[in-house]
C-alpha cells in the first residue's frame, strides 16, 4: 500500500475563498520515502500578510509559479491510488477537492489523519499539534511552516506510528465507514459511540466547552455525520472541521419537539454558527384590518415576531403565496388582500362574514389541542400542548400513567419559549405531515 503524505501552505483557511501557495508530496511504501513531489503555487490572488509572515512565502516570490491547473493533472497523477494521509488531514484533503473539482478531476481517497493516529498510537503527550508533536518524538523539522519541510516531519512521524502501532489501528482506520475517517481531529471516537440514531436536539462545542453550533435531526447520528462528510467544502464545514472538540446532544422523541426545541436553544445561546436562524428575525405575518369602508381585509407585512398574525412566514414570496392560496381556496374577492385590478370585481356575498368564518375554520382547525408522540424511550410518550395555535410547552411520561387531561399533563410539561417562528414551524409541520392530534 502507498501512502502519499502531504502537506500545503495556503492563503487562508478556506478553500472556497482561498488558494494553495505551495504544495509538497511524499510517497512512503509503509517502510519509508521513495518518491516526492513539491512545488509552489500561484494563487492568483496576494497572500495576507500575517500568512506571508508566518510562512515566509512572498507574492513576489509566486510570480513566476504555475497555478494549480498548471500542475494539477501531475498532482493528481502522483497521488492517484495512494491512501491520503496529513497532519490534520481534512484541511489538506477539502483544498485538494475543491481544486481538483475545479479542474473536473474525480478523487475519492482513503484518507489518514495523523493527529488522530498520534493520539490513539501514542497517547500520552500533552499536544499533538505538529510542532510539539516533533519536537516530543525527537523529530528535527527543517523548515516549520513550509510545506516541504512540514511534510518531512509529518513522514517521519508516519514512519513512527507504523513501527509503534501493535495493534492495527492504522489498517483499522482504513476503513471508509470507521469515524477515523470523517470525524474532525479533536473529536474522540468515543464521543461519536455515543451518538444515537433517534430525533433530537445537538450541540457542537469547542475546546473551552462553548456553544458553536446547536441543529436538530431526526437521526442524530446519521445528521451529524452528513456535517463533516468530506463532500462539503464550503465555509461552515471548514469551521466545524477546525473548532468541534465535542459533541453533546439531547433526546426529543420526535421530530417536531426537536424542531421547536432547536428554535428554542439557538435563540437562548445564539451560537456563533448558527447564522441562518439569525436571518429569521425578519419574518412576514398574514394580518386582518378593518378599511376605510368598514370591509376586513388581509394585510402582509413584516413581522417582530407578534404571534398575533394568523400566520407567520420567513419570506414575503413564501407568504403572498399562502394568502392567494387561502383566498382561492375559499372562493374569497381577491380584492380583500390587496390586488388591486380586483377592487371592482363584483362579490355576491357577504365579504366580512365569508372571510371572518373562513379566517376562524382556519384558527380553530389548530387552535387548542395536544400533540402525542414517541418517547425518548419504550417506556414513555412525549406531548406538546398547544392553546391558541401557538407551541406552550412539551414533556415526556410513563407510558402506564393515566392521562385524561392537560392538568394531568402539568407535571411532566416543560415550557417553551415560543417566537413567531416556533409558531411557524408548528404549523408548517403540521401541514406538511399527517400528525394525530387531541382538540381539548
Amino acid at each position: 500500500m502507498i501512502f502519499a503524505i502531504t502537506d500545503l501552505e495556503t492563503t487562508g483557511g478556506h478553500p472556497s475563498e482561498h488558494g494553495i501557495t505551495e504544495i509538497s508530496i511524499l510517497l512512503h511504501d509503509g517502510e519509508k520515502v521513495f518518491d516526492s513531489f513539491q512545488s509552489l503555487v500561484n494563487p492568483g490572488r496576494s497572500i495576507p500578510y500575517f500568512v506571508s509572515r508566518m510562512t515566509g512565502i512572498t507574492d513576489e516570490m509566486l510570480e513566476n509559479a504555475p497555478s494549480f491547473s498548471d500542475i494539477a493533472a501531475e498532482v493528481h497523477d502522483f497521488l492517484q491510488d495512494a491512501v491520503f494521509v496529513a497532519h490534520n488531514v481534512n484541511f489538506d484533503f477539502s483544498f485538494l477537492k475543491e481544486c481538483f473539482n475545479k479542474e473536473g478531476l474525480a478523487w475519492n481517497p482513503l484518507k489518514l489523519c495523523t493527529v488522530r493516529l498520534s493520539r490513539k498510537i501514542l497517547p500520552g503527550f500533552k499536544s499533538y499539534s505538529l510542532a510539539n508533536l516533533s519536537e516530543s518524538l525527537h523529530i528535527v523539522n527543517p523548515s516549520p511552516h513550509r510545506a516541504w519541510g512540514d511534510t518531512k516531519a509529518t513522514a517521519e512521524i508516519f514512519t513512527k506510528l507504523i513501527e509503534a502501532d501493535t495493534e492495527g489501528i492504522i489498517s483499522k482506520s482504513l476503513k471508509r465507514n470507521e469515524p477515523d475517517s470523517f470525524l474532525p481531529p479533536s473529536v474522540r471516537v468515543e464521543v461519536w459511540e455515543k451518538l444515537p440514531d433517534e430525533p433530537g436536539v445537538y450541540y457542537f462545542l469547542n475546546e473551552k466547552g462553548e456553544i458553536l453550533y446547536i441543529g436538530k435531526a431526526k437521526n442524530i447520528k446519521q445528521r451529524i455525520r452528513s456535517h463533516f462528510n468530506g463532500q462539503y467544502l464550503n465555509f461552515f464545514r471548514q469551521e466545524l472541521v477546525k473548532k468541534v472538540c465535542d459533541i453533546h446532544f439531547q433526546l426529543c422523541g420526535t421530530e417536531l419537539i426537536a424542531l421547536l426545541f432547536e428554535d428554542q436553544e439557538i435563540r437562548k445561546n445564539w451560537p456563533p454558527l448558527n447564522r441562518a436562524q439569525k436571518l429569521r428575525t425578519r419574518q412576514f405575518g398574514i394580518y386582518t384590518y378593518t378599511d376605510g369602508k368598514n370591509r376586513l381585509r388581509l394585510a402582509l407585512q413584516n413581522t417582530n415576531g407578534l404571534n398575533s398574525a394568523i400566520r407567520v412566514f420567513d419570506s414575503y414570496g413564501t407568504a403572498r403565496e399562502w394568502m392567494l392560496n387561502f383566498v382561492n381556496e375559499h372562493q374569497l374577492p381577491l380584492a380583500c388582500c390587496g390586488i388591486e385590478d380586483a377592487e371592482n370585481q363584483e362579490y355576491s356575498g357577504d365579504w366580512n362574514e365569508d372571510l371572518q368564518r373562513s379566517i376562524n375554520e382556519l384558527l380553530n382547525e389548530k387552535d387548542s389541542f395536544i400533540v402525542p408522540g414517541e418517547g425518548r424511550n419504550h417506556n414513555e410518550q412525549s406531548f406538546i400542548l398547544v392553546e391558541n395555535g401557538i407551541p406552550l410547552s412539551f414533556g415526556f411520561f410513563p407510558k402506564n400513567e393515566m392521562i385524561r387531561t392537560k392538568e394531568d399533563l402539568a407535571l411532566y410539561a416543560q415550557s417553551i419559549d415560543v417566537s413567531g417562528f416556533g409558531k411557524q414551524l408548528l404549523h408548517g409541520y403540521l401541514e406538511r405531515n399527517d400528525v394525530f392530534t387531541v382538540p381539548f
